[in-house]
């Protein structure tokens, strides 16, 4: 995995892994002055992009996303998207906007079926935690894409 990074102007900065052929990405809070080239405390995650494109291979893939101690993968917070619509199934592209604070509902962005919006808590990825974000069932784990945005304020 290549985390990337680009800060906006308002100060967000924006990591990105954009690796095709694997549904398994890991954050490292200890990765971030190679990644973003400077030395960061803490990450106030603000908001995750998770775009899924999954490969014929029959099954249902479930979205899942753990913030977890990186020393014993001991999971502190662990939530997963569920409603109409929501898991990935063979040959389908699905875009998953997960709101940090905030409140939305599991429905399609904009009349669009393939993109949801699902709230989730505030989190905070500081010394010696990580965020996993991952097809919980491994169905295509490394055949699968999935492109992950993960947009926060430093601290």
């Amino acid at each position: 995995m290549a985390w990337t990074s680009k800060t906006t102007d308002s100060g967000v900065v924006i990591l990105s892994e954009e690796a095709t052929a694997d549904s398994d990405k890991l954050l490292v809070q200890g990765d971030f002055p190679s990644i973003v080239g400077i030395q960061i405390r803490a990450l106030a995650i603000i908001g995750l992009r998770i775009e899924y494109t999954a490969t014929a291979t029959v099954g249902t893939r479930l979205l899942r996303v753990q913030l977890r101690d990186s020393v014993d993968a001991d999971v502190l917070m662990d939530f997963r998207p569920s409603g109409t619509g929501l898991d990935i199934v063979a040959s389908a592209t699905k875009t998953v906007e997960f709101l940090i604070p905030g409140s939305a509902p599991s429905a399609p962005l904009a009349g669009v079926a393939s993109d949801y919006y699902v709230a989730v808590p505030n989190i905070l990825l500081a010394a010696g935690l990580e965020l996993r974000i991952f097809d919980t069932a491994a169905i295509a784990a490394d055949a699968d894409t999935m492109i992950v945005h993960v947009r926060g304020i430093t601290l």
